[in-house]
């Protein structure tokens, strides 16, 4: 997955092919690292001939298509343009990888709506502020508790926050869980057909309990 724009790197080398090495995600937060080349004969080279390396952080929702927000507008190299290369199907397998890890958590810290119509925040950050809650609330001796939902201010007592945040904390394993049938299924494609055919969006939990969830044994390829 490679691009073409003329830029001058920080060590003075002027570069042409930039090269999507990997993408990290982590935290709520991805991260393109790019493996940049003078020429497409250095980049084409074995083994290729790196000028620079560097990283940018990038949206999640992008990481399907990294080449494209990479000249988009908001991209590092705005104004280029996509590298025709070969297609390898580990190129391929690497990039539905990304897309299943992407929609794990989209759909992990989206927010989850209960059985009575309460809409949670599932952002790290809110996990991390019920479980402090939780832990502190016996030494604090806290028995009701003011809590702010997306849905609005709601007062409950420990014990029913912390049936929250078990349901909470099996909405997370369930999209793990999902994530890991996912990377199996990918790990088992062999033809182009499949690569391509492979569907990285079905096969999640739901994220309203007010509806029955379910997760297919395995998604369909």
């Amino acid at each position: 997955m490679s691009v073409t724009f003329i830029k001058n790197q920080p060590n003075g080398a002027l570069s042409l092919i930039h090269e999507i090495l990997r993408i990290e995600i982590s935290d709520g937060a991805a991260v393109a690292w790019i493996n940049s080349y003078a020429t497409e004969a250095a980049w084409r080279a074995t083994p290729k001939l790196i000028n620079w390396q560097d990283s940018f952080l990038m949206p999640i929702a992008e990481v399907g298509n990294a080449e494209t927000w990479l000249i988009g507008t908001d991209g590092p190299f705005s104004g280029g343009t996509i590298l025709a290369e070969p297609s390898t199907l580990e190129e391929k397998r690497k990039t539905l990888v990304a897309r299943a890890s992407a929609k794990r958590w989209a759909v992990e810290t989206g927010g989850l709506t209960l059985p009575d119509g309460t809409h949670l925040l599932t952002a790290r950050t809110d996990q991390d502020r019920i479980t402090s809650i939780l832990v502190t609330a016996a030494s604090a001796e806290i028995e009701t508790i003011d809590f702010k939902a997306q849905s609005g201010w709601i007062r409950l007592d420990v014990e029913t926050l912390r049936q929250m945040a078990v349901q909470i904390a099996r909405h997370v394993q369930a999209c793990f869980s999902a994530e890991r049938v996912h990377h199996r299924a990918i790990a088992a494609l062999e033809t182009d057909a499949q690569f391509d055919a492979y569907d990285c969006a079905t096969g999640w939990p739901s994220i309203d309990l007010r509806a029955p969830s379910v997760i297919p044994n395995s998604p369909s390829a």
